[in-house]
């Protein structure tokens, strides 16, 4: 890989944070050693072009959150190009799970010196995703939050109280490998990275390096949700008895509800999820 690259900047992340940070992201990057070009892109897909045209030979830098960083992984993975992403958003879980600072000129200085390594895509219904298929609970959670007033990753914290009052248990039929089976709970959580909603680690032991997706499936009664939510931030919760976990290559949800991931509105149930592996080169 060569020294230069192309900063994509969402315009509208974070309330506009992006756009702000853009300036000094861009000198920290010179600072570092690369030939930037600065792009600001006008909505999502055309962050994805951008990136899916790229020269395989450049590091692609995308400035926005989880839902912007998912759309140019899948434009890399067509190019050949290597991605870097920096905190631009409102929850950042993806640059928490690469483990990068979530300051954003710290994460731009950072690359002078960070590694390549390969990373699985996720896709679910033809729609790529990096974070975490929410279901059920979350997926009420990040509706409120995406409306919400409220700035950075205590949005989704917010939202997540909100939430809890009007998810009553639901049915689902969850399908692994190819082995179905019935299940009623509150939330089902299908994780690639393992974060969701600004810091909870709601799938501990989910890997980016890996083929398989991990699934967090949370019963009980509402009364247990705030405890179980509490363990989330250092993923102690799936050691309660209201929290099952799953592996598998292939998962398959059938029911009712909206499926969110990244922040954004993916589909609606049913989905079908997989790991495309290898298919983004990082550099974090």
């Amino acid at each position: 890989m060569t020294r230069d690259a192309v900063l994509v900047a969402n315009p509208t992340a974070g309330g506009g944070r992006a756009a702000a940070l853009r300036p000094a992201v861009l000198d920290a990057l010179r600072a570092g050693g690369w030939a930037v070009r600065s792009v600001t892109s006008r909505d999502g897909a055309d962050a994805a072009r951008i990136a899916a045209e790229a020269d395989p030979d450049e590091l692609v830098v995308s400035l926005g959150g989880d839902g912007m960083h998912a759309l140019v992984a899948s434009g890399v993975a067509t190019s050949g190009a290597c991605l870097a992403a920096l905190p631009g958003g409102r929850g950042d879980d993806f640059v928490r799970a690469v483990g990068l600072p979530r300051d954003p000129v710290q994460a731009a200085l950072t690359l002078s010196v960070a590694r390549e390594r390969r990373i699985g895509l996720g896709e679910a219904d033809g729609r790529t995703f990096l974070g975490v298929l929410s279901i059920g609970f979350s997926a009420r959670a990040s509706r409120l939050a995406h409306s919400s007033r409220v700035r950075g990753r205590y949005a989704y914290h917010v939202a997540a109280v909100r939430a809890l009052a009007g998810v009553p248990p639901q049915h689902f039929s969850i399908g692994l490998d190819g082995r179905r089976f019935d299940w009623e709970g509150l939330e089902l959580a299908v994780g690639h990275s393992g974060w969701y909603g600004g810091g909870l680690h709601v799938c501990p032991d989910a890997e980016l390096t890996d083929d398989v997706l991990d699934v967090t499936a949370i019963a009980g009664h509402k009364r247990a949700f705030p405890a179980v939510m509490t363990g989330m931030f250092d993923g102690t919760h799936v050691r309660r008895p209201e929290v099952e976990t799953f592996r598998a290559r292939e998962v398959g949800i059938d029911g009712e509800g909206e499926v969110w991931a990244d922040g954004d509105l993916l589909c609606r149930l049913p989905v079908q999820a997989r790991v495309r592996p290898d298919a983004v080169r990082l550099l974090a």
